[in-house]
């Protein structure tokens, strides 16, 4: 499974068309807050989630300190996607930058090992 969590609906349907059409189940959220419920209300974490940076309601940086301080998932499966240039993310954490590619997003998500 693969989690999209970014505020742009175009974006969120984009990634998942994408990753779909790649063989990834997906889920999506619109911001960090839907992202958390739906990451506690799993069983397993996700393979990866791509996370935008700038999001209303509860921002990706606001999500990624909940989701360290509850251990929901590693950093390790924390792919950010930003348009911030000078964006330094937390060590562990990967960052892709908009715009991005097909094959940048898919060769970031190969390297997360698969969820048992």
């Amino acid at each position: 499974m693969v989690l999209i969590v970014d505020d742009d609906e175009g974006i969120r349907e984009s990634l998942a068309d994408i990753l779909s059409d790649h063989g990834y189940p997906i889920a999506t959220a619109a911001n960090g807050r839907d992202a958390l419920e739906w990451l506690r209300a799993q069983s397993a974490p996700p393979r990866a989630i791509l996370l935008d940076l700038m999001m209303p309601v509860m921002d990706g940086w606001q999500a990624m300190e909940a989701i360290e301080r509850e251990r929901l998932v590693t950093r390790d499966r924390i792919i950010v996607i930003t348009a911030q240039r000078d964006a330094r993310v937390p060590p562990g954490v990967e960052a892709i930058k908009k715009p991005m590619t097909a094959a940048m997003v898919l060769e970031a998500i190969a390297r997360r090992p698969a969820v048992d």
